[in-house]
C-alpha cells in the first residue's frame, strides 16, 4: 500500500516538473524570436551581391560589351602592340598596376595579328587553370585581375552556355570558334588611349618649359637683388625666393609655377624700371666733361668689355690699339673666304697652344683637338639678314654655331633644345630661345626687334647669350641688360663691335661649364 502512494507522488512530481521545463523552453524560443524581429527592424539594408557559378561571378561592363559588338578591327598601320604599348604609358592614369599590365601583355601575347583585323575578334580561349598555370599564379587571382582589367573598359568576356572556356582555329589559322576573354574593348579604346597620352606629353612639355622659365627668372631675380641690396622690393623679392622650393619636383602643378613666375616677373619689372630712371636721371643731371669726352672717344677705340676684362687666347699683346687696329682694318676688307678662315684660325691655334705649354698638359691636348677639328671643316656662315644689315659689321661672321651653344648657359642650352624643330640645332632655334630669353632678362620686345634690324637675327641671338652668361659672373655683373644690348648696336654703327672676340673669351676662360 505504501509503495503505490509513493509511487504515485514520484509520478506527480515527474510532470510537474516537465510541465516546468516545457514552459521555460517555450517562453525561451518566444523571447529569442521577438528579440530577433527587434534587431532585423534596425538593420540597415545592404544590396545584396550577384553570385554566378562557381569562382566566375562577375559584372559585365556595359561599355566594354558595346565596343566588343562594334569591333571593326585595329586602325591602319597601327599593331596590338601598340596599343598595349599606351596602356603601359598610361597606366597610372588609368589606375591599374604592374601585375595587372603584365597579365594584359600576357593576352596580348597569346593572340595573333590576324585576330584583330575586321571579321575577327581577338578572344583568348585558354582556361583559367591553364592561364594561371603558365603565369604562376592561383585562379583566384586570374579571375580577380580580368574584373579589375573589365572595369577598365580593356577586356570582356565571350561566354559559352557553361561559362567553359574552348576553341579552335582553322587551318590557316583563323579563329572559327572561341570562348573566353575578348581584348576588342582594347582595340577600340585606341583613339581614347592616344588622345590621352598626347595631352599627357602635351603637359609634360610645358612643365619643362616653365620649370625652365621659373629658373631663369629666380637667377636674374637673385643677380638683381645682390646688385641692388636696398630698393624698395628687396623684401618681397628675397621673401619670395626664400619661400621658393630649393628643387622643383614634379609634384608641383603648372599653375603654381606660374603663378611663381608671374611674381618674379614683377619684380625684375620694378628693379628695372629703377635702373632705368637712375641711369636716365644721371645722364641728365652731369653733363659730360672734357675729360669724360676724351675718355668716351678713346673707348671708341677699343671693342667691348670682353675683349679688356675677359682672358683672351693671346695674352702677349697687351696693347688694345694695336688690337683695335688690326681689328678696324680686319672690317674694312670683305667677307673672308674658306681658306682666309682657316688661315685665321690658324694663327688662334698657334697663340693658343704657346700659352697652354706653360700650362696643364690635359688642357692643352682637348685644345689641339678642337683646333684641328676647326681647321678641316670651314666655318659656315649664318643666314645672311636682310639689306639694312649687310653694311654692318658685328664679328658674327667669324663665330660658328658651335661655338654659340658652348658660349651658352645651361638653362639657355635647354632653351634652345626646346625650340628646336629638327634633330640637329640650327640658327633659327638660337635665335627663338634668345628672342624668349631677352624677355626675362628684361630687355623690350622693341628693343629686340630694333637689334634684329641694325646687325640681324643671328647676331642678337648671340648679343643676348653673351650678355646672359656675362650676367653669372659675380666679378662683372650686369646691371641693366636693355643698355648693355644698346651699347653693343651703337658699337655696331661705327663698326666697332667685334662679337667674335667676345665668344673667344668666354671659350678661353677656365671655369667655362662645357
Amino acid at each position: 500500500m505504501l509503495s503505490s502512494q509513493k509511487l504515485q507522488e514520484c509520478r506527480t512530481q515527474f510532470f510537474c516538473e516537465w510541465d516546468f521545463a516545457f514552459s521555460i523552453w517555450f517562453l525561451s524560443i518566444l523571447l529569442m524570436r521577438n528579440f530577433g524581429m527587434f534587431i532585423d527592424a534596425f538593420m540597415l539594408d545592404e544590396p545584396t551581391a550577384d553570385f554566378g557559378v562557381g569562382n566566375t561571378s562577375r559584372q559585365q561592363n556595359e561599355s566594354a560589351e558595346v565596343a566588343a559588338r562594334s569591333f571593326s578591327g585595329l586602325p591602319v598601320a597601327v599593331s596590338r602592340w601598340d596599343v598595349l604599348s599606351l596602356v603601359k604609358k598610361l597606366q597610372r592614369e588609368l589606375g591599374l598596376t604592374s601585375t595587372q599590365v603584365a597579365h594584359l601583355e600576357f593576352l596580348v601575347g597569346y593572340t595573333r595579328d590576324q585576330d584583330w583585323q575586321c571579321g575577327s575578334n581577338p578572344i583568348v580561349y585558354l582556361t583559367v587553370s591553364a592561364t594561371a598555370n603558365k603565369r604562376a599564379i592561383c585562379e583566384r587571382q586570374v579571375l580577380n585581375i580580368e574584373r579589375a582589367l573589365n572595369r577598365a573598359g580593356l577586356v570582356c568576356w565571350h561566354d559559352s552556355g557553361n561559362l567553359r572556356r574552348f576553341g579552335h582555329r582553322s587551318a590557316d589559322g583563323e579563329l572559327v570558334q572561341a570562348f573566353g576573354v575578348n581584348l576588342a574593348p582594347l582595340a577600340a579604346s585606341y583613339e581614347r588611349l592616344y588622345c590621352m597620352a598626347q595631352e599627357l606629353e602635351q603637359r609634360a612639355r610645358v612643365w619643362k618649359q616653365q620649370k625652365t622659365t621659373l629658373l631663369l627668372h629666380k637667377r636674374v631675380l637673385r643677380e638683381q637683388l645682390t646688385s641692388r641690396p636696398e630698393h624698395p622690393a628687396a623684401g618681397e623679392a628675397q621673401k619670395l625666393i626664400t619661400s621658393l622650393p630649393r628643387r622643383i619636383e614634379a609634384r608641383l602643378t603648372i599653375t603654381q609655377l606660374l603663378q611663381w613666375s608671374k611674381q618674379m616677373l614683377q619684380l625684375i619689372a620694378e628693379f628695372q624700371e629703377e635702373n632705368e630712371q637712375s641711369s636716365a636721371d644721371q645722364n641728365e643731371e652731369e653733363p659730360a666733361s672734357e675729360s669724360d669726352t676724351q675718355i668716351c672717344s678713346g673707348r671708341k677705340k677699343t671693342s667691348g668689355r670682353s675683349e679688356t676684362e675677359f682672358r683672351h687666347i693671346n695674352t702677349n699683346n697687351t696693347n688694345q690699339t694695336l688690337s683695335n687696329e688690326r681689328s678696324n682694318a680686319a672690317h674694312k676688307r670683305p667677307l673672308p673666304n674658306g681658306t682666309d678662315l682657316k688661315s685665321c684660325g690658324s694663327a688662334h691655334a698657334e697663340r693658343a697652344l704657346e700659352k697652354i705649354k706653360c700650362g696643364n698638359e690635359a688642357r692643352a691636348s682637348q685644345l689641339e683637338l678642337e683646333i684641328a677639328e676647326i681647321q678641316q671643316s670651314p666655318l659656315p656662315l649664318p643666314p645672311a639678314g636682310n639689306s639694312k644689315t649687310q653694311n654692318v659689321t658685328s664679328g658674327i661672321e667669324h663665330i660658328t654655331l658651335k661655338q654659340v651653344l658652348a658660349c651658352a648657359s645651361p638653362i639657355l642650352q635647354e632653351m634652345i633644345r626646346n625650340a628646336q624643330c629638327s634633330k640637329e640645332v640650327d640658327w633659327s632655334a638660337i635665335v627663338a630661345a634668345a628672342e624668349q630669353a631677352s624677355q626675362y632678362l628684361g630687355i623690350s620686345q622693341s628693343a629686340w626687334k630694333q637689334a634684329c634690324a641694325v646687325v640681324g637675327a643671328t647676331a642678337a641671338a648671340t648679343i643676348i647669350i653673351v650678355a646672359e652668361r656675362k650676367g653669372a659672373d659675380p666679378q662683372m655683373p650686369i646691371n641693366s641688360y636693355g643698355g648693355f644690348l644698346r651699347g653693343c648696336l651703337a658699337k655696331a654703327e661705327h663698326g666697332e663691335l667685334h662679337l667674335h672676340k667676345s665668344v673667344f673669351g668666354l671659350l678661353s676662360k677656365a671655369n667655362l661649364d662645357e
